[in-house]
């Protein structure tokens, strides 16, 4: 394997080679202990939205519907906020609000220029990374890409 050159990249292929050297079974049971941060709530909420984004890349790769489960919906919900302003940073001056079915709304960056987005909270936290995703959008991004 030949490593690319840069500081996050050297830092990843440390980080691939300790997990080699660990085995499946300890990575797995590490993954169900949760994210190591110290901050009460944030390591559930980034395991949420990393795990939920990449196994809905590959149910939906395999032509799977959309989950139909309120409790991932709200638990989605309440942290679409933040991680809804860091995905649209490169979206200045765009205000982006995004709204559900029932009339839920939140406003996730602001700006001059209105964007809505309408969807369920797991389809508009799909759209807020670029994935295909079952959302209604009104208005303009101008040509600004969402995501990371």
């Amino acid at each position: 394997m030949v490593a690319k050159s840069g500081p996050l990249h050297r830092r990843t292929d440390r980080v691939q080679a300790r997990a080699r050297q660990r085995g499946y079974a300890s990575i797995v049971e590490a993954l169900r202990g949760g994210a190591p941060l110290r901050t009460p709530g944030l390591g559930e909420a980034i395991d949420l939205h990393e795990f939920f984004v990449h196994h809905e890349d590959v149910r939906r790769a395999n032509a799977m519907e959309p989950r139909a489960d309120p409790a991932l919906d709200d638990a989605l919900w309440r942290i679409l906020p933040v991680f809804g302003r860091f995905l649209t940073r490169e979206a200045r001056g765009i205000e982006i609000t995004v709204e559900t079915p029932e009339g839920r709304s939140r406003r996730v960056r602001k700006g001059t220029r209105p964007v809505e987005a309408r969807g369920r909270p797991q389809e508009l936290f799909l759209w807020l990374y670029t994935r295909p995703a079952d959302v209604e959008v009104a208005g303009d991004l101008g040509g600004v890409r969402l995501g990371m």
